[in-house]
């Protein structure tokens, strides 16, 4: 993300400038180059999911409402969504994590509120370490435009999504290159644009080490995968 931010500042600042930019960042790292790397919490997945699909977290809880005050919101509905960003997630620790009752199966909005304003505090966690907050809307759309190719073609294939950062890491040096990414794309590479391209490989797949570019490749796919669902939900509920 910081390399297509970096891009689009060359050309309109003069040679004093790039030079401090430099002095800056001198190698133009990768926005996952620092040591104090971070696994991404159901949090900074919530975010992810909120910055693709354009929603603020009320608007968010708005989707899963089943009544027209949007005054609750059926956990079960809400599991479908994050179980896609955390497989490993139970319906029990999102249970605790919304603060619930043992048996209470529904998430009122106070119980959403608190839980969407802790997903805010976390973006100085996981989310400092990119910029991808900054990203616009053309941005964000070449992401869910190769990224939802990415994704269909696994389905297709019936992989699955854990193993498919080794089926695209062609030379298997552990991390997807843009050189990568562009083999693997190459049979309908005519559908991309190249600039397209570049922006989701700066933004999904460019860390400095195997396990970096895995998490973030994975953090990526799951977001994408999960935002898919968002609007069926939406029109599930105006169906009722």
């Amino acid at each position: 993300a910081q390399q297509v931010l970096d891009s689009r500042k060359e050309g309109t600042t003069n040679s004093n400038a790039r030079e401090i930019s430099t002095q800056q960042s001198p190698k133009k790292k990768s926005q996952f180059s620092s040591t104090k790397f971070l696994e991404p919490s159901i949090y900074d997945y919530l975010n992810g999911v909120l910055q693709l699909s354009s929603l603020t977290a009320d608007q968010f809880y708005d989707c899963f409402s089943k009544d027209d005050h949007h005054g609750k919101v059926d956990i079960n509905d809400l599991f479908d969504v994050f179980a896609v960003l955390q497989p490993n997630l139970s319906k029990e620790r999102l249970r605790l994590l919304l603060g619930l009752p043992e048996h209470q199966d529904f998430v009122d909005k106070l119980k959403w509120n608190m839980f969407s304003k802790q997903s805010e505090l976390s973006k100085d966690l996981f989310f400092s370490q990119s910029q991808w907050s900054l990203l616009n809307r053309t941005d964000l759309q070449a992401i869910k435009t190769i990224g939802s190719y990415i994704l269909f073609a696994i389905e297709s294939s019936t992989g699955e999504l854990e193993d498919s950062h080794k089926i695209y890491d062609v030379d298997k040096d552990g991390i997807i290159s843009k050189e990568d990414l562009l083999k693997s794309l190459s049979n309908h590479q005519e559908k991309f644009r190249e600039s397209d391209i570049s922006t989701f490989h700066s933004c999904c797949c460019e860390a400095e080490n195997s396990g970096r570019s895995r998490v973030l490749w994975l953090y990526w796919l799951r977001v994408i995968q999960a935002s898919r669902r968002i609007p069926m939900m939406a029109l599930e509920k105006q169906s009722q």
